[in-house]
């Protein structure tokens, strides 16, 4: 299972000028954080982000004497960076991504504006059904914010053994409402499913990961993205 988040951002320099200022601030042994550049092309790079984290635990033995234990661990972020919109991919990040972003931020002299997105999670689906050329069932949709009366909202999660399209038509048929969420499966392989939101996250569980995130990059680019919260 991998997953990966979009934001939205317009990148104030070239791929190449982004790929040596990574260069110059490459992870070393010694330093608390620095990056690794993995690959770069014309139109995008890939590298990670690296921080170097020491802390002290303590451990009391069964007499009540303790001990004070140093540890080290290591947190990766992975990321892409790309000249098409979104302009910013980050692979199986950790809890906060802040300094992955003060980073990039301070690399491009201050100068790079991050939002989050939302997204028409059914119009990507839609778009990645005709990257992959393959068809592709809704497992299940969460709906948000629909209207049963005055005042009164639900969430809603539609799911079944087949494809839940319909239902969902019916459900939210002349009422207001928000797709939140859809599970769906590659029909071409029972392995693969994919779990897309409206925020534009999507976690891939496949034995064809690579091939599916590419569909979904270049899907994702040619829906309608809007600003959501600044990051």
């Amino acid at each position: 299972m991998s997953r990966h988040r979009w934001f939205l951002t317009k990148w104030p320099i070239t791929i190449s000028s982004i790929a040596e200022k990574l260069r110059e601030n490459t992870f070393q042994d010694g330093k608390s954080e620095g990056f690794v550049l993995d690959r770069i092309r014309k139109e995008y790079l890939e590298a990670r982000f690296i921080e170097r984290i020491e802390y002290d635990t303590i451990v009391t033995d069964p007499f009540g004497k303790e001990f004070s234990l140093k540890q080290l661990n290591f947190i990766q972020s992975k990321f892409v960076i790309s000249i098409q919109q979104p302009g910013l991919e980050i692979i199986d990040a950790p809890k906060s991504v802040t300094n992955l972003i003060t980073y990039l931020s301070e690399l491009n002299n201050f100068s790079l504006s991050l939002d989050s997105i939302t997204v028409d999670v059914l119009k990507w689906t839609h778009l990645l059904q005709n990257e992959l050329k393959t068809d592709i069932e809704i497992e299940s949709v969460q709906i948000g914010k629909l209207v049963l009366a005055k005042d009164i909202l639900a969430k809603v999660l539609i799911k079944g053994s087949g494809d839940v399209r319909n239902s969902c038509l019916e459900m939210t048929q002349n009422k207001s409402f928000v797709i939140e969420k859809v599970q769906i499966k590659l029909k071409d392989s029972h392995s693969s499913k994919i779990l897309l939101t409206n925020t534009a996250v999507a976690h891939i569980n496949s034995a064809q990961n690579t091939e599916i995130h590419i569909a979904l990059r270049d899907s994702l680019a040619k829906t309608k993205l809007t600003n959501s919260n600044l990051i």
